[in-house]
Order: structure tokens, then C-alpha cells, then sequence
């Protein structure tokens, strides 16, 4: 069974994404351009459906290079 981690590097289990449609964004490092669009992007279309549905960005990056990009790009939750 596999499991996400948070911002902080806590576990998630994949039953807490239960109950709603979860979508996934995969990119492999929040540094290149291309991948810090697509993020942008799905943060601001996404972010838009508030909690009706789930949203997941996958990345290679360690816990202080998303929360670094989070802080410079202003999202609140990624």
C-alpha cells in the first residue's frame, strides 16, 4: 500500500482521500519552469472547487524545497 506525505513529512493514508474524486498532478522538481506552471495552474483551477473534491501535487522535491515554492509562489496548500 503506498502513502503520500504532507508538507511536513507526515504519512497520509490513502484512505483519507476516500469519498471524493481525487486528482493527481505528477511533476518531478517544483525548480523547473515547466513543472512550477503546471503546479501554479492546478493549484488555481483546482483551488477554485474548494473542498468538493480532493487535489495532490507528487514531487521528487524534499519538504523545504515545496514549502520554499509555496511561500514564493503564495499557495497555501499544495
Amino acid at each position: 500500500m503506498y502513502a503520500f506525505e504532507d508538507g511536513e513529512m507526515q504519512a497520509i493514508a490513502p484512505d483519507a482521500f476516500s469519498g471524493k474524486l481525487t486528482i493527481i498532478s505528477v511533476v518531478p522538481s517544483l525548480d523547473t519552469p515547466v513543472c512550477q506552471i503546471q503546479t501554479k495552474k492546478f493549484n488555481e483551477q483546482l483551488g477554485e472547487l474548494g473542498s468538493q473534491i480532493n487535489a495532490v501535487t507528487v514531487s521528487l522535491n524534499l519538504p523545504f524545497a515545496i514549502n520554499r515554492f509555496c511561500r514564493t509562489e503564495g499557495i497555501e496548500s499544495l
